[in-house]
């Protein structure tokens, strides 16, 4: 085992859970409308736009992803997420998928949880990887992510057995 068939396969299992997340947002669908619980239009309001410059643009862009644009958009994520499963290695659809998923997630951030976290953190740091097209590269990455992983899952577990529930 490599550390680039661990990228591969984290990048692969992040693609799987993606394709589940779109089929969940399929089927929450018609919530997206207007008199709907997800209704976008509902959340823009609750937070300010960033005071900084460079952000700024970037957030009225995911203003603008309304009910038609953000559909356009769970379906290019899907279709990445289907040719990553083929080509984990191609660095750029690594990127494009993790911009994607940030949209997505700066889109619907009242129902994101700590696995979208985990998948954009997974997705940036095997682009990362992949990127410097070097050995050393890649063992870091890999690195970085089972070190992430091993976290979050610890904590996870730690909070859950301190918890009365």
């Amino acid at each position: 085992m490599t550390a680039l068939w661990a990228i591969e396969f984290a990048v692969r299992m992040v693609c799987v859970a993606r394709l589940v997340s779109t089929l969940e947002t399929l089927l929450t669908w018609p919530q997206t409308r207007s008199s709907g619980l997800l209704n976008y239009r509902i959340t823009e309001f609750s937070s300010a736009l960033p005071r900084c410059r460079p952000v700024r643009p970037v957030e009225l862009f995911i203003r603008w992803l309304d009910r038609e644009h953000f559909g356009w958009l769970v379906a290019a994520d899907a279709c990445l997420s289907a040719a990553l499963l083929a080509r984990p290695q191609a660095t750029l659809l690594i990127a494009l998928a993790a911009t994607t998923h940030l949209w997505i997630m700066k889109r619907n951030y009242l129902a994101n949880d700590g696995a979208d976290q985990l998948i954009f953190i997974i997705l940036v740091t095997a682009t990362l990887g992949l990127v410097t097209h070097t050995a050393l590269g890649a063992w870091s990455a890999a690195c970085f992510l089972a070190a992430e992983v091993c976290l979050a899952y610890f904590v996870s577990g730690i909070y859950k057995t301190s918890s009365p529930e």
